[in-house]
């Protein structure tokens, strides 16, 4: 493999543990975790030739942020999965940041376009969103997870989201990095698991 430098660090250790699994949909989600990291991790941007450059930059952390999060999303389904691992009823895993809080904050269109997307409407997330903009907690993964729900499903534009700003941009990446880096944590915590259950 050529670029084995972008797989999760873990990743030697969640190969050895799938051999052990019986779990068809648990060795899928390690899989899927496992590729959409590394796609994650080596995405640069995109080829379009014809769009401004700084609106194309919008738009590639738009899309840096969606492959994290797809990667984020296959590793925690194995956390709900698995009952010894499963956090209690209702409970999301969050990525508490004060710095990182506080920079988010100032992009207010952000804010405006989460706020008025008819696609973030999950009632959990939405009091966390309005908790975090009123300075009640620093949960920034339910700002990626609306972020996400915007650009995947809904009213997502570079320009409407303020991301054509490089300072705004770089805000995006150092997001996107906090959730791959909880992603990590998280496999490592599934691979401990299958290493102490699993083998005989």
């Amino acid at each position: 493999m050529k670029d084995t430098h972008n797989l999760p660090k873990c990743h030697l250790r969640i190969k050895a543990v799938k051999k052990h699994i019986e779990d068809e949909t648990i060795k899928q989600c390690f899989n899927r975790y496992t590729y959409r990291y590394r796609v994650a991790r080596a995405f640069e941007g995109i080829n379009a030739p014809d769009i401004e450059k700084r609106t194309r930059g919008g738009y590639e952390v738009a899309i840096k942020l969606l492959l994290a999060y797809s990667a984020y999303e296959e590793i925690r389904a194995i956390k709900f999965k698995v009952k010894e691992l499963k956090l209690p009823r209702g409970e999301h895993i969050k990525i508490f940041n004060n710095e990182l809080a506080n920079k988010l904050r100032e992009i207010t269109e952000l804010e405006k376009l989460l706020k008025n997307s008819r696609v973030v409407y999950d009632k959990n997330l939405v009091l966390d969103m309005n908790n975090f903009y009123e300075n009640k907690n620093d949960d920034v993964l339910c700002i990626a997870t609306a972020f996400r729900n915007t650009f995947a499903h809904g009213v997502f534009t570079a320009g409407a989201a303020d991301l054509t700003s490089k300072k705004n941009q770089k805000i995006i990446i150092k997001l996107i990095e906090l959730i791959l880096l909880k992603s990590e944590e998280i496999a490592n915590e599934c691979a401990e698991y299958f290493e102490r259950n699993l083998k005989g």
